[in-house]
Protein backbone atom coordinates (compact mmCIF):
# COMPACT_ATOMS: atom_id res chain seq x y z
CA UNK A 1 0.00 0.00 0.00
CA UNK A 2 2.93 2.82 0.93
CA UNK A 3 4.62 1.80 -2.40
CA UNK A 4 1.12 2.45 -4.08
CA UNK A 5 0.81 5.48 -2.37
CA UNK A 6 4.09 6.95 -3.75
CA UNK A 7 3.12 6.10 -6.78
CA UNK A 8 -0.05 8.47 -7.08
CA UNK A 9 1.29 10.89 -5.13
CA UNK A 10 3.87 11.17 -7.39
CA UNK A 11 1.79 11.24 -10.70
CA UNK A 12 -0.55 13.37 -8.91
CA UNK A 13 2.50 15.94 -8.37
CA UNK A 14 3.39 15.23 -12.02
CA UNK A 15 -0.03 15.98 -13.44
CA UNK A 16 -0.63 19.24 -11.31
CA UNK A 17 3.00 20.76 -12.39
CA UNK A 18 1.48 19.80 -16.28
CA UNK A 19 -1.84 21.80 -16.06
CA UNK A 20 -0.36 24.38 -13.41
CA UNK A 21 2.63 25.56 -15.34
CA UNK A 22 1.63 23.99 -18.91
CA UNK A 23 5.38 21.79 -18.38
CA UNK A 24 5.71 19.72 -21.77
CA UNK A 25 6.41 16.00 -21.30
CA UNK A 26 10.63 15.48 -21.90
CA UNK A 27 11.86 14.21 -25.45
CA UNK A 28 15.06 12.09 -25.58
CA UNK A 29 15.16 12.79 -29.10
CA UNK A 30 18.44 14.56 -28.31
CA UNK A 31 19.93 11.59 -26.32
CA UNK A 32 20.49 7.89 -26.58
CA UNK A 33 22.41 4.98 -25.22
CA UNK A 34 23.78 5.64 -21.50
CA UNK A 35 23.08 9.66 -22.32
CA UNK A 36 19.42 8.97 -22.27
CA UNK A 37 19.38 6.60 -19.35
CA UNK A 38 21.75 8.93 -17.21
CA UNK A 39 19.03 11.83 -18.52
CA UNK A 40 15.82 9.36 -17.15
CA UNK A 41 17.79 8.29 -13.82
CA UNK A 42 18.48 12.24 -12.77
CA UNK A 43 15.07 13.14 -13.74
CA UNK A 44 13.43 10.62 -11.71
CA UNK A 45 15.84 11.24 -9.30
CA UNK A 46 15.01 15.12 -8.38
CA UNK A 47 11.32 14.60 -8.75
CA UNK A 48 11.73 11.74 -5.75
CA UNK A 49 13.75 14.09 -3.93
CA UNK A 50 11.78 16.90 -4.36
CA UNK A 51 8.27 15.20 -3.14
CA UNK A 52 10.29 13.92 -0.32
CA UNK A 53 9.26 10.42 -1.31
CA UNK A 54 12.65 8.35 -0.66
CA UNK A 55 12.95 6.89 2.88
CA UNK A 56 14.53 4.20 4.86
CA UNK A 57 11.22 2.43 4.97
CA UNK A 58 10.68 1.97 1.23
CA UNK A 59 11.58 -1.94 0.86
CA UNK A 60 13.58 -3.56 -1.73
CA UNK A 61 11.44 -3.81 -4.67
CA UNK A 62 12.11 -7.92 -4.78
CA UNK A 63 11.84 -8.35 -0.87
CA UNK A 64 14.90 -9.93 -1.20
CA UNK A 65 17.77 -9.72 1.61
CA UNK A 66 20.79 -7.90 1.07
CA UNK A 67 23.71 -9.64 -0.42
CA UNK A 68 27.41 -9.42 0.31
CA UNK A 69 27.60 -7.10 -2.98
CA UNK A 70 24.57 -4.92 -1.94
CA UNK A 71 26.61 -3.95 1.25
CA UNK A 72 28.14 -1.00 -0.48
CA UNK A 73 28.07 2.71 0.72
CA UNK A 74 24.99 5.10 0.12
CA UNK A 75 25.33 8.46 -1.75
CA UNK A 76 22.71 10.90 -1.00
CA UNK A 77 24.10 13.85 -2.79
CA UNK A 78 23.30 15.14 -6.23
CA UNK A 79 25.08 14.09 -8.93
CA UNK A 80 28.19 16.40 -9.72
CA UNK A 81 29.28 17.82 -12.67
CA UNK A 82 32.35 17.03 -14.28
CA UNK A 83 35.18 19.43 -15.95
CA UNK A 84 38.13 19.93 -17.33
CA UNK A 85 39.53 21.29 -13.51
CA UNK A 86 38.66 18.14 -12.70
CA UNK A 87 41.82 16.80 -14.41
CA UNK A 88 43.54 20.12 -13.11
CA UNK A 89 43.06 19.89 -9.47
CA UNK A 90 43.49 15.44 -10.15
CA UNK A 91 47.23 16.35 -11.51
CA UNK A 92 48.21 18.75 -8.49
CA UNK A 93 46.85 16.54 -6.31
CA UNK A 94 49.67 13.91 -8.30
CA UNK A 95 52.25 16.13 -9.17
CA UNK A 96 51.94 18.72 -6.50
CA UNK A 97 51.06 22.32 -7.49
CA UNK A 98 53.34 22.57 -10.56
CA UNK A 99 51.56 20.53 -12.21
CA UNK A 100 51.22 20.86 -16.43
CA UNK A 101 50.32 18.48 -18.79
CA UNK A 102 53.28 17.22 -20.93
CA UNK A 103 51.86 18.78 -24.18
CA UNK A 104 48.72 19.50 -26.20
CA UNK A 105 48.30 15.80 -27.32
CA UNK A 106 48.06 14.53 -23.63
CA UNK A 107 45.87 16.94 -22.50
CA UNK A 108 43.25 16.56 -25.45
CA UNK A 109 43.58 12.39 -24.67
CA UNK A 110 42.79 13.36 -20.98
CA UNK A 111 39.82 15.02 -21.87
CA UNK A 112 38.45 12.97 -24.06
CA UNK A 113 38.92 9.89 -21.78
CA UNK A 114 36.79 11.57 -18.39
CA UNK A 115 34.52 13.95 -20.96
CA UNK A 116 33.61 12.81 -23.93
CA UNK A 117 30.93 10.19 -24.09
CA UNK A 118 32.92 8.14 -26.44
CA UNK A 119 32.29 4.38 -25.62
CA UNK A 120 35.81 3.30 -26.96
CA UNK A 121 39.23 4.91 -28.15
CA UNK A 122 42.46 3.47 -28.71
CA UNK A 123 45.44 5.23 -27.45
CA UNK A 124 48.94 4.41 -29.50
CA UNK A 125 51.09 6.50 -28.50
CA UNK A 126 55.20 5.81 -28.15
CA UNK A 127 57.12 5.04 -25.05
CA UNK A 128 57.76 8.68 -23.08
CA UNK A 129 54.30 9.91 -23.60
CA UNK A 130 52.46 9.56 -20.48
CA UNK A 131 49.43 7.18 -21.71
CA UNK A 132 49.23 6.08 -17.88
CA UNK A 133 47.75 9.55 -16.68
CA UNK A 134 45.69 9.43 -19.65
CA UNK A 135 43.66 7.05 -17.31
CA UNK A 136 45.01 7.93 -14.06
CA UNK A 137 43.84 11.40 -13.98
CA UNK A 138 40.30 10.56 -14.50
CA UNK A 139 40.55 7.84 -11.82
CA UNK A 140 41.70 10.37 -9.22
CA UNK A 141 38.91 13.15 -10.27
CA UNK A 142 36.32 10.77 -10.45
CA UNK A 143 37.80 9.48 -7.06
CA UNK A 144 36.93 13.17 -5.56
CA UNK A 145 33.18 13.05 -6.20
CA UNK A 146 30.80 12.64 -3.43
CA UNK A 147 27.55 11.59 -5.29
CA UNK A 148 28.56 8.81 -6.73
CA UNK A 149 31.10 5.89 -6.49
CA UNK A 150 32.96 4.83 -9.99
CA UNK A 151 34.51 1.96 -9.90
CA UNK A 152 37.08 1.08 -12.81
CA UNK A 153 39.41 -1.81 -13.94
CA UNK A 154 43.08 -1.72 -15.46
CA UNK A 155 44.78 -5.11 -16.90
CA UNK A 156 47.99 -5.31 -17.76
CA UNK A 157 49.30 -8.81 -20.49
CA UNK A 158 52.36 -9.85 -17.59
CA UNK A 159 52.46 -10.37 -13.70
CA UNK A 160 55.62 -8.43 -14.02
CA UNK A 161 53.60 -5.67 -14.95
CA UNK A 162 50.87 -5.86 -12.52
CA UNK A 163 52.90 -4.88 -9.48
CA UNK A 164 54.42 -1.63 -10.81
CA UNK A 165 50.72 -0.32 -12.15
CA UNK A 166 49.71 -0.98 -8.04
CA UNK A 167 52.37 1.38 -7.12
CA UNK A 168 51.61 4.09 -9.71
CA UNK A 169 48.15 4.24 -8.68
CA UNK A 170 48.36 4.46 -5.23
CA UNK A 171 50.80 7.27 -5.93
CA UNK A 172 49.77 9.45 -2.72
CA UNK A 173 46.72 7.45 -1.53
CA UNK A 174 44.42 9.62 -3.69
CA UNK A 175 42.99 6.10 -4.93
CA UNK A 176 41.36 2.93 -3.28
CA UNK A 177 43.40 0.08 -5.56
CA UNK A 178 43.30 -3.42 -5.01
CA UNK A 179 44.07 -6.68 -7.14
CA UNK A 180 41.34 -8.26 -9.63
CA UNK A 181 41.22 -11.29 -7.25
CA UNK A 182 40.13 -9.94 -4.48
CA UNK A 183 36.76 -8.79 -6.52
CA UNK A 184 36.52 -12.10 -8.32
CA UNK A 185 37.21 -13.58 -4.56
CA UNK A 186 34.45 -12.08 -2.69
CA UNK A 187 32.72 -9.15 -4.61
CA UNK A 188 32.60 -5.45 -4.63
CA UNK A 189 33.64 -4.02 -1.11
CA UNK A 190 32.42 -0.54 -1.52
CA UNK A 191 35.60 1.07 -0.88
CA UNK A 192 38.03 -0.04 -4.09
CA UNK A 193 38.00 3.08 -6.89
CA UNK A 194 40.10 0.95 -9.69
CA UNK A 195 41.42 -2.85 -9.45
CA UNK A 196 44.24 -4.04 -11.36
CA UNK A 197 44.43 -7.42 -12.93
CA UNK A 198 46.33 -9.17 -16.15
CA UNK A 199 44.81 -10.32 -18.62
CA UNK A 200 44.10 -14.04 -17.65
CA UNK A 201 41.70 -12.68 -14.82
CA UNK A 202 39.92 -10.56 -17.93
CA UNK A 203 39.23 -13.71 -19.42
CA UNK A 204 37.66 -15.68 -16.22
CA UNK A 205 34.24 -16.52 -16.39
CA UNK A 206 33.84 -15.63 -12.91
CA UNK A 207 35.39 -12.05 -13.53
CA UNK A 208 32.15 -11.61 -16.03
CA UNK A 209 29.47 -12.83 -13.58
CA UNK A 210 30.52 -10.40 -10.97
CA UNK A 211 30.74 -7.73 -13.37
CA UNK A 212 27.15 -8.31 -14.33
CA UNK A 213 26.28 -8.72 -10.50
CA UNK A 214 28.23 -5.31 -9.97
CA UNK A 215 26.27 -3.48 -12.51
CA UNK A 216 23.09 -4.98 -11.38
CA UNK A 217 23.24 -2.65 -8.29
CA UNK A 218 23.83 0.44 -10.21
CA UNK A 219 20.75 1.87 -8.65
CA UNK A 220 23.20 2.04 -5.56
CA UNK A 221 25.26 4.81 -6.85
CA UNK A 222 27.66 2.47 -7.69
CA UNK A 223 28.83 2.69 -11.30
CA UNK A 224 30.90 1.04 -13.34
CA UNK A 225 33.36 3.17 -15.32
CA UNK A 226 36.80 2.32 -17.22
CA UNK A 227 38.06 -0.94 -18.43
CA UNK A 228 41.60 0.05 -19.50
CA UNK A 229 43.69 -2.89 -21.73
CA UNK A 230 47.28 -2.13 -21.34
CA UNK A 231 49.64 -3.09 -24.64
CA UNK A 232 46.31 -4.31 -26.14
CA UNK A 233 48.55 -5.06 -29.39
CA UNK A 234 49.27 -8.42 -27.13
CA UNK A 235 45.16 -9.69 -27.77
CA UNK A 236 46.86 -10.05 -31.45
CA UNK A 237 50.55 -10.91 -31.25
CA UNK A 238 50.76 -13.63 -28.45
CA UNK A 239 49.30 -16.41 -30.22
CA UNK A 240 50.66 -19.42 -27.84
CA UNK A 241 48.01 -17.46 -25.05
CA UNK A 242 45.59 -16.82 -28.00
CA UNK A 243 42.52 -19.85 -26.73
CA UNK A 244 42.71 -18.11 -23.65
CA UNK A 245 42.65 -14.44 -24.37
CA UNK A 246 40.01 -15.24 -26.66
CA UNK A 247 37.70 -15.76 -24.03
CA UNK A 248 37.67 -12.10 -23.09
CA UNK A 249 35.24 -11.84 -25.94
CA UNK A 250 32.73 -12.86 -23.49
CA UNK A 251 33.11 -10.11 -20.69
CA UNK A 252 29.68 -7.30 -21.15
CA UNK A 253 32.07 -4.36 -21.90
CA UNK A 254 28.92 -2.48 -22.80
CA UNK A 255 28.31 -2.38 -18.56
CA UNK A 256 31.18 0.24 -18.44
CA UNK A 257 31.07 3.51 -19.56
CA UNK A 258 34.24 3.54 -21.35
CA UNK A 259 37.10 1.04 -22.57
CA UNK A 260 40.29 2.65 -23.57
CA UNK A 261 43.17 0.44 -25.48
CA UNK A 262 46.65 1.40 -25.25
CA UNK A 263 49.59 0.64 -27.17
CA UNK A 264 52.90 2.03 -27.88
CA UNK A 265 53.23 -1.16 -31.19
CA UNK A 266 49.93 -1.47 -32.22
CA UNK A 267 49.69 0.63 -35.40
CA UNK A 268 46.75 0.24 -37.78
CA UNK A 269 46.97 -3.42 -38.55
CA UNK A 270 47.72 -4.73 -35.29
CA UNK A 271 45.31 -2.35 -33.69
CA UNK A 272 42.01 -3.60 -35.49
CA UNK A 273 42.75 -6.80 -35.31
CA UNK A 274 42.97 -6.98 -31.89
CA UNK A 275 40.18 -5.61 -31.64
CA UNK A 276 37.86 -7.52 -33.68
CA UNK A 277 39.94 -10.59 -32.08
CA UNK A 278 37.45 -9.69 -28.79
CA UNK A 279 34.24 -9.09 -31.34
CA UNK A 280 34.60 -4.86 -31.44
CA UNK A 281 33.61 -3.90 -35.01
CA UNK A 282 36.95 -2.59 -35.45
CA UNK A 283 39.07 1.03 -35.90
CA UNK A 284 36.83 4.15 -37.30
CA UNK A 285 37.81 5.02 -40.72
CA UNK A 286 40.00 7.12 -41.38
CA UNK A 287 41.33 7.10 -37.63
CA UNK A 288 41.68 10.39 -36.70
CA UNK A 289 45.21 12.69 -35.70
CA UNK A 290 44.77 13.53 -32.00
CA UNK A 291 44.60 17.58 -32.72
CA UNK A 292 40.87 16.90 -33.86
CA UNK A 293 38.29 18.20 -31.34
CA UNK A 294 36.81 15.94 -29.01
CA UNK A 295 33.11 15.20 -29.98
CA UNK A 296 30.53 14.29 -27.83
CA UNK A 297 28.57 10.81 -29.30
CA UNK A 298 26.19 8.49 -27.37
CA UNK A 299 27.34 5.35 -26.10
CA UNK A 300 25.74 2.78 -26.98
CA UNK A 301 24.47 -0.47 -25.35
CA UNK A 302 25.63 -2.30 -28.09
CA UNK A 303 29.60 -1.00 -27.75
CA UNK A 304 30.89 -3.44 -30.02
CA UNK A 305 28.96 -2.85 -32.54
CA UNK A 306 30.39 0.32 -33.28
CA UNK A 307 33.66 1.48 -34.49
CA UNK A 308 36.40 2.38 -32.12
CA UNK A 309 38.68 5.78 -32.16
CA UNK A 310 42.16 5.60 -32.71
CA UNK A 311 44.46 8.30 -31.62
CA UNK A 312 48.41 7.88 -33.24
CA UNK A 313 50.76 9.48 -31.39
CA UNK A 314 53.62 7.85 -33.28
CA UNK A 315 54.74 10.51 -35.32
CA UNK A 316 58.00 9.94 -35.65
CA UNK A 317 60.45 6.48 -35.26
CA UNK A 318 60.53 5.94 -31.39
CA UNK A 319 63.46 4.97 -28.63
CA UNK A 320 65.74 8.18 -29.89
CA UNK A 321 67.06 8.68 -25.99
CA UNK A 322 68.39 4.65 -26.02
CA UNK A 323 71.91 3.69 -26.88
CA UNK A 324 70.78 0.12 -29.64
CA UNK A 325 73.34 -1.98 -30.55
CA UNK A 326 73.16 -5.03 -32.41
CA UNK A 327 76.34 -7.64 -31.49
CA UNK A 328 77.36 -11.22 -32.43
CA UNK A 329 79.66 -12.44 -30.33
CA UNK A 330 81.08 -16.13 -29.07
CA UNK A 331 79.50 -16.17 -26.36
CA UNK A 332 76.76 -13.89 -25.76
CA UNK A 333 76.06 -14.83 -22.03
CA UNK A 334 79.89 -13.96 -21.21
CA UNK A 335 79.55 -10.30 -22.96
CA UNK A 336 76.18 -9.90 -21.01
CA UNK A 337 78.14 -10.77 -18.03
CA UNK A 338 80.95 -7.52 -19.04
CA UNK A 339 78.73 -5.37 -19.39
CA UNK A 340 76.87 -6.02 -16.37
CA UNK A 341 79.91 -5.18 -14.34
CA UNK A 342 80.84 -2.01 -15.92
CA UNK A 343 77.30 -0.61 -15.86
CA UNK A 344 77.10 -1.69 -12.11
CA UNK A 345 80.78 -0.28 -11.40
CA UNK A 346 80.00 3.30 -13.26
CA UNK A 347 76.95 3.11 -11.19
CA UNK A 348 76.18 1.05 -8.64
CA UNK A 349 72.61 1.98 -7.63
CA UNK A 350 70.95 1.25 -11.26
CA UNK A 351 69.42 -1.38 -12.21
CA UNK A 352 68.93 -3.90 -15.55
CA UNK A 353 67.07 -6.29 -17.21
CA UNK A 354 68.74 -9.37 -18.64
CA UNK A 355 66.17 -11.37 -20.96
CA UNK A 356 67.05 -15.08 -22.17
CA UNK A 357 65.28 -16.96 -24.68
CA UNK A 358 64.78 -20.30 -22.24
CA UNK A 359 63.21 -21.11 -18.49
CA UNK A 360 66.71 -23.72 -18.11
CA UNK A 361 68.71 -20.64 -19.21
CA UNK A 362 67.00 -18.29 -17.08
CA UNK A 363 67.59 -20.48 -13.78
CA UNK A 364 71.08 -21.21 -15.29
CA UNK A 365 72.27 -17.31 -14.92
CA UNK A 366 70.65 -17.08 -11.72
CA UNK A 367 72.81 -19.74 -10.37
CA UNK A 368 75.75 -18.47 -12.07
CA UNK A 369 75.31 -14.64 -11.08
CA UNK A 370 73.87 -14.57 -7.77
CA UNK A 371 77.52 -14.41 -6.81
CA UNK A 372 78.17 -11.23 -8.33
CA UNK A 373 75.03 -9.64 -8.22
CA UNK A 374 72.14 -8.80 -6.24
CA UNK A 375 69.47 -10.20 -8.48
CA UNK A 376 66.04 -11.86 -8.74
CA UNK A 377 64.39 -13.84 -11.58
CA UNK A 378 61.59 -15.04 -12.81
CA UNK A 379 60.02 -17.05 -15.65
CA UNK A 380 56.51 -18.59 -16.90
CA UNK A 381 56.31 -21.61 -14.64
CA UNK A 382 57.06 -19.86 -11.07
CA UNK A 383 54.15 -19.65 -9.20
CA UNK A 384 51.53 -16.14 -9.77
CA UNK A 385 52.93 -15.08 -6.11
CA UNK A 386 56.18 -15.92 -6.48
CA UNK A 387 56.30 -13.64 -9.91
CA UNK A 388 54.53 -10.48 -8.08
CA UNK A 389 56.98 -10.97 -5.00
CA UNK A 390 59.93 -10.54 -7.07
CA UNK A 391 58.91 -7.73 -9.36
CA UNK A 392 58.08 -6.10 -6.00
CA UNK A 393 61.53 -6.75 -5.00
CA UNK A 394 63.15 -5.65 -7.93
CA UNK A 395 61.24 -2.41 -7.86
CA UNK A 396 60.76 -1.05 -4.35
CA UNK A 397 64.65 -2.91 -2.71
CA UNK A 398 67.53 0.08 -4.09
CA UNK A 399 69.71 -3.00 -3.75
CA UNK A 400 68.42 -5.23 -6.53
CA UNK A 401 70.30 -4.51 -9.45
CA UNK A 402 69.22 -7.29 -12.24
CA UNK A 403 65.90 -8.99 -12.92
CA UNK A 404 65.45 -11.88 -15.46
CA UNK A 405 62.25 -10.27 -16.75
CA UNK A 406 60.70 -7.35 -18.46
CA UNK A 407 60.95 -4.65 -16.23
CA UNK A 408 62.38 -1.08 -16.61
CA UNK A 409 65.79 0.63 -15.86
CA UNK A 410 69.06 1.60 -17.17
CA UNK A 411 70.17 -1.19 -18.86
CA UNK A 412 68.65 -4.13 -20.94
CA UNK A 413 70.28 -6.89 -22.77
CA UNK A 414 68.46 -9.74 -24.62
CA UNK A 415 70.66 -12.40 -24.89
CA UNK A 416 71.39 -15.15 -27.15
CA UNK A 417 67.35 -15.08 -29.06
CA UNK A 418 66.03 -12.89 -31.66
CA UNK A 419 62.82 -11.42 -30.84
CA UNK A 420 60.21 -9.82 -32.92
CA UNK A 421 60.15 -5.93 -33.62
CA UNK A 422 57.80 -5.58 -31.43
CA UNK A 423 59.24 -7.33 -28.77
CA UNK A 424 62.45 -5.00 -29.25
CA UNK A 425 60.84 -1.85 -28.99
CA UNK A 426 58.77 -2.88 -25.91
CA UNK A 427 61.65 -4.12 -24.05
CA UNK A 428 63.94 -0.91 -24.66
CA UNK A 429 60.78 0.97 -24.54
CA UNK A 430 61.66 0.14 -20.61
CA UNK A 431 64.24 2.60 -20.47
CA UNK A 432 62.88 6.32 -20.07
CA UNK A 433 64.81 8.64 -19.59
CA UNK A 434 67.90 7.39 -21.31
CA UNK A 435 69.85 4.09 -21.47
CA UNK A 436 71.41 1.10 -23.24
CA UNK A 437 70.13 -1.71 -25.20
CA UNK A 438 72.12 -4.41 -26.04
CA UNK A 439 71.09 -7.75 -28.27
CA UNK A 440 73.57 -9.98 -27.97
CA UNK A 441 73.84 -13.07 -30.43
CA UNK A 442 75.86 -15.91 -31.28
CA UNK A 443 76.28 -17.24 -35.04
CA UNK A 444 73.03 -18.86 -34.79
CA UNK A 445 70.83 -17.50 -31.83
CA UNK A 446 69.15 -20.54 -29.83
CA UNK A 447 65.75 -19.20 -29.58
CA UNK A 448 63.69 -17.52 -32.03
CA UNK A 449 60.11 -16.64 -32.42
CA UNK A 450 57.49 -17.62 -35.83
CA UNK A 451 57.98 -15.05 -38.01
CA UNK A 452 55.17 -12.51 -39.62
CA UNK A 453 54.62 -10.21 -42.32
CA UNK A 454 53.03 -7.93 -39.91
CA UNK A 455 55.34 -8.16 -37.03
CA UNK A 456 58.85 -9.57 -38.12
CA UNK A 457 61.81 -10.70 -36.38
CA UNK A 458 64.82 -8.16 -35.39
CA UNK A 459 67.30 -9.07 -38.30
CA UNK A 460 70.21 -7.83 -38.53
CA UNK A 461 70.23 -4.08 -40.48
CA UNK A 462 70.05 -1.38 -39.27
CA UNK A 463 67.45 -0.93 -35.72
CA UNK A 464 66.14 2.70 -37.12
CA UNK A 465 65.38 1.32 -40.29
CA UNK A 466 63.32 -2.12 -39.19
CA UNK A 467 61.17 0.48 -36.66
CA UNK A 468 60.28 3.07 -39.56
CA UNK A 469 58.81 0.08 -41.46
CA UNK A 470 56.89 -1.50 -38.75
CA UNK A 471 55.16 1.87 -38.07
CA UNK A 472 55.10 2.83 -41.81
CA UNK A 473 57.10 5.72 -41.59
CA UNK A 474 59.87 7.83 -43.24
CA UNK A 475 63.27 6.89 -41.58
CA UNK A 476 64.33 10.34 -40.81
CA UNK A 477 67.27 11.51 -39.26
CA UNK A 478 68.34 10.65 -35.13
CA UNK A 479 68.87 13.00 -33.08
CA UNK A 480 72.10 12.49 -30.69
CA UNK A 481 71.80 10.72 -27.64
CA UNK A 482 71.03 12.78 -24.76
CA UNK A 483 74.19 13.85 -23.13
CA UNK A 484 73.84 11.74 -19.84
CA UNK A 485 73.61 8.39 -21.97
CA UNK A 486 76.63 9.52 -24.14
CA UNK A 487 78.22 9.96 -20.83
CA UNK A 488 77.47 6.19 -20.04
CA UNK A 489 78.04 4.95 -22.75
CA UNK A 490 81.62 6.47 -22.71
CA UNK A 491 81.85 5.31 -19.07
CA UNK A 492 81.38 1.50 -20.27
CA UNK A 493 83.49 1.64 -23.35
Amino acid sequence: MQSLTHEVMANHSVMTAFSTYAVNSYSLSSASGSKAIQLQEECSRRWIAWLQLEGDSLPLDNGAAPTAETSVQSYEHSVEPKSFDDLLDAGRKLFRSKFEFRNRSQERLCNEAYLSERASIVVHAPTGFGKTEVFHLPLVALASKKSCKYVSFVFVPYLVLLEGTLQRLNAGNLLNVAQVKQFVDVGYDGLTDVYVGVYEDLAREDFAARIVGLESFSNRNVKLCYLIIDEFHNLETETYRSAQLDLISTVRMDVFQKVVFLSGTAPKIIANTALRKIKFKGLETPELPVSSDVMTLPASSAMKSLPTRMYDLVTEVPLGHVHKEVRTVADPYLEAFKLLKALFACEPNAKAIAVVGTRQKVVELADDWEREFRLVWAHAKIPTDQKIKRAAEFLSHEDCQVMGTRLMRRMVIMIDCRPSIIEFIQAAGRLRSHGLFYLLNSEEPKYANEASPVVPLVGSGCLREQMARFYGLATGHEAPLPAEAQNQLVKLT
